[in-house]
């Protein structure tokens, strides 16, 4: 019922135990499919063999003859094609049953479990089964999305498919689950070498799940990269890798053009004396000329530190050798700090905003909804933010509602130091009262 109306068709179906009314129709397939299936390869996957076959379809279509028409299927077909109705968007169709996820995050299908985000576990959720993938919704968004096993022998034991990203919450909580939890045993390769080295240390379980924890706020690819950067230079530490991470993402969202200036510069009008002017400074702003330093003086202001910012630019004002030679160490170890703070802020923020479940755009797919994408990233800008206007999101449940209103607060977090909070409206609606 729900195909057809999803295609505007009638369907009409034969009498039960009457297999006389629909006996051409079963005989016809039953030759079709011993003359397809005659010579069958083997194939890689679900795709593979779906393509092979309707290119066996294709080609039966092309050799067999109409029953009534003196033309063959394909070219009765291909004649019938503008006459027909235009579909719409695919019809979605998948089988739903409803899960309680256990407490150690994982669900159980067809004999296999399958990890669900752990600010999920001891919850129900909508689990939607389709041919190839399991789609996992709760609250009217997409939590996940499993590859489905499909297994036809019964002797064999059931698998467990975790997603290592599901857990990172449980990690900060429990950070020695590094060593022996399941879950972590199919990091990504990068992550391995870093994590064999950090839990040697005293410490170093919080710290690889701090450095794992970066993916939330972050791009994945981006973590990688610093984390293999950190790993080259022989400082494998989260400090280490902060600064790295930090340095990636800024080279990328500060590209300033080269600018062609000249080798010398030269007056072209001689500046006119003033009247009683000082002939000579008393005090010379060394700082101007010197911006290694002077970017010292920033950082411990950003950082609330006047007293060292102070003391910092009497030092400069002084010019001591010492100190010069200390400027790169302490510029290193004052970005490290900007960096941690940073971090952890982002990560307060998110915690306190309460989302049900982290999303940001990158992962919503505008292909299969009728959203304005041109209007939604232009949104994800923060513009209305700074302009204190409204945004207001309208759609019936699984429109995405939820994911869109989350990346958006995000992004406020990450990218504008907004502070964001999310409430449901039975939240809301408990909370006023």
């Amino acid at each position: 019922m729900a195909l057809a109306s999803h295609y505007l068709f009638e369907a009409t179906f034969c009498n039960p135990a009457a297999g006389w009314e629909k006996g051409q129709i079963e005989k016809t397939v039953q030759d079709a499919r011993r003359h397809i299936w005659q010579d069958l390869p083997a194939f890689a996957d679900l795709g593979a063999l779906n393509a092979w076959l309707e290119a066996r379809c294709l080609d039966c279509w092309e050799r067999l003859q109409h029953i009534e028409l003196a033309r063959t299927i394909a070219e009765v077909h291909a004649s019938e094609r503008p006459h027909l109705m235009v579909p719409g968007r695919p019809f979605d169709g998948f089988v739903e049953q409803t899960k309680r996820v256990s407490p150690t995050c994982l669900i159980q299908f067809e004999g296999n479990r399958y990890s669900v985000p752990a600010s999920f576990a001891n919850r129900p959720i909508s689990l939607r089964v389709y041919p190839d993938r399991l789609r996992i919704i709760a609250e009217g968004q997409v939590l996940c999305v499993h590859d489905r096993i499909i297994t036809r022998s019964h002797g064999v034991p059931g698998r467990t498919v975790y997603d290592w990203r599901h857990y990172l919450a449980v990690i900060q909580r429990k950070p020695g689950a590094l060593r022996n939890g399941a879950p972590f045993t199919e990091l990504p390769i990068a992550f391995r070498p870093l994590q064999e080295q950090l839990l040697r240390r005293p410490g170093g379980d919080r710290e690889m799940a701090e450095i794992l924890a970066l993916v939330l706020q972050h791009d994945e690819q981006a973590v990688l990269c610093s984390v293999e950067l950190a790993l080259e230079d022989g400082v494998a530490t989260k400090t280490h890798v902060l600064n790295t991470l930090h340095r990636l993402i800024d080279a990328k969202r500060t590209a300033v053009p080269r600018l062609d200036a000249p080798q010398a510069l030269a007056l072209d009008t001689n500046p006119a004396p003033i009247q009683g002017a000082m002939t000579s400074c008393g005090e010379t702003d060394v700082m101007r000329h010197d911006p290694a330093a002077a970017s010292l003086v920033i950082m411990l202001r950003g950082l609330r530190m006047y007293g060292m910012a102070q003391a910092t630019a009497d030092l400069i004002e002084q010019g001591a050798p010492a100190f010069d030679a200390a400027i790169p160490i302490l510029s290193q170890l004052l970005k490290a700090e900007l960096a941690e703070r940073e971090v952890r802020s982002i990560a307060y923020q998110t915690k306190t905003a309460r989302f049900p479940a982290y999303k940001d755009l990158s992962g919503f797919s505008f292909a299969d909804t009728q959203i304005n994408e041109p209007m939604v990233r232009h949104l994800h800008g923060g513009n209305f933010i700074e302009r204190a206007e409204n945004v207001v999101l309208i759609g019936g449940p699984g429109t995405g509602k939820t994911h869109l209103a989350t990346a958006l607060a995000i992004q406020a977090i990450t990218h504008h130091r907004k502070k964001a909070r999310f409430w449901s409206t039975v939240d809301l609606v408990n909370a006023l009262e």
